[in-house]
């Protein structure tokens, strides 16, 4: 017998404007998912809008997650910390990003996320 979702809550939905070197925005939206195994799980869909003539405005131009429409998370201290700097505005994510820029650092949030998915 599988894991059925018993609650479903929408918690996020984030418009990313890629401006500085990119020209391209991203539609971030999370949903955690519990279980009747009482597991916790992330489901972040990813929706990219920029001119797929010009796919180098893109900020994984050429990388799988360029392809990629979201990514399910199991949930943990980490994951929920992943996910709180994934979805900040670029003035406050700034603030967490060190000597690297917003888009920079959400690039790796997001390359991040995308190694711990769940298969």
């Amino acid at each position: 017998m599988s894991a059925r979702v018993v609650v479903s809550t929408h918690l996020h939905n984030v418009l990313v404007n890629w401006t500085n070197k990119y020209n391209c925005k991203q539609v971030i939206t999370v949903v955690l998912k519990k279980y009747d195994s009482d597991m916790e799980f992330y489901a972040v869909t990813y929706k990219w809008i920029y001119d797929e003539t010009q796919p180098t405005h893109h900020p994984f131009w050429g990388e799988f997650i360029m392809e990629s429409s979201g990514e399910t998370l199991y949930r943990n201290h980490k994951s929920d910390s992943l996910i709180k700097y994934l979805v900040m505005d670029d003035d406050e994510l700034s603030k967490y990003s060190g000597h690297i820029t917003a888009e920079s650092y959400r690039i790796n949030i997001i390359r991040s996320i995308s190694n711990f998915m769940e298969v």
